[in-house]
Protein backbone atom coordinates (compact mmCIF):
# COMPACT_ATOMS: atom_id res chain seq x y z
CA UNK A 1 0.00 0.00 0.00
CA UNK A 2 2.73 2.51 0.92
CA UNK A 3 4.57 1.91 -2.37
CA UNK A 4 1.33 2.45 -4.30
CA UNK A 5 0.64 5.63 -2.34
CA UNK A 6 4.10 6.98 -3.21
CA UNK A 7 3.57 6.12 -6.88
CA UNK A 8 0.22 7.91 -6.89
CA UNK A 9 1.81 11.01 -5.35
CA UNK A 10 4.62 10.96 -7.91
CA UNK A 11 2.04 10.81 -10.70
CA UNK A 12 -0.29 13.46 -9.25
CA UNK A 13 2.36 16.10 -8.42
CA UNK A 14 3.25 16.95 -12.05
CA UNK A 15 -0.44 16.86 -12.94
CA UNK A 16 -1.14 19.44 -10.23
CA UNK A 17 1.67 21.64 -11.56
CA UNK A 18 0.25 21.39 -15.09
CA UNK A 19 -3.25 22.32 -13.95
CA UNK A 20 -1.89 25.28 -11.95
CA UNK A 21 0.01 26.49 -15.03
CA UNK A 22 -3.12 26.07 -17.16
CA UNK A 23 -5.22 27.98 -14.64
CA UNK A 24 -2.67 30.80 -14.58
CA UNK A 25 -2.71 30.90 -18.38
CA UNK A 26 -6.52 31.00 -18.35
CA UNK A 27 -6.40 33.84 -15.82
CA UNK A 28 -4.03 35.82 -18.08
CA UNK A 29 -6.32 35.22 -21.06
CA UNK A 30 -9.33 36.37 -19.06
CA UNK A 31 -7.50 39.56 -18.02
CA UNK A 32 -6.62 40.25 -21.65
CA UNK A 33 -10.27 39.74 -22.67
CA UNK A 34 -11.65 42.10 -20.02
CA UNK A 35 -9.28 44.98 -20.82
Amino acid sequence: MSKNAVNVQNVLEPVKEKTIKLRKADGCNNLMDTQ
